[in-house]
């Protein structure tokens, strides 16, 4: 959906990463909302595991752009032409996590769902 390209910001002199929609893609009105929802999404998220959104602006007309940290590393595709194949072990390190994401999220709703049956004069 885009191309990413690393970028210094010109005053602070911060390393960046900028996400660009493609350019066959830039013409299609719902490509380029679903590429300002992920900006919107990602930027309300505040995680290790997920890029900083820094900024989201229109470089030229109908070509949104998207100013993210710049992360150092392998890449993913460098990594599975380095290995071939992703352990198991890995997998279920995240199946596990999400598991119990799942249950937290499912004991937060509960919590919240029985906080709001009780009537303003109930005491528990």
């Amino acid at each position: 959906m885009g191309t990413v390209w690393a970028a210094t910001h010109t005053v602070t002199r911060r390393s960046v990463a900028m996400k660009f929609l493609k350019d066959s893609m830039r013409h299609r009105k719902h490509l380029r909302e679903r590429f300002l929802r992920e900006a919107g999404a990602a930027s309300s998220l505040k995680h290790p595991n997920v890029a900083e959104i820094i900024d989201v602006f229109d470089f030229a007309k109908g070509c949104p752009v998207m100013v993210m940290e710049l992360l150092r590393g392998e890449t993913l595709g460098a990594k599975l032409l380095r290995v071939e194949r992703l352990s198991i072990e890995g997998r279920q390190r995240q199946r596990r996590a999400r598991a119990a994401l799942s249950v937290r999220r499912s004991s937060s709703r509960a919590a919240y769902s029985s906080s709001r049956r009780r009537s303003p004069g109930s005491a528990k």
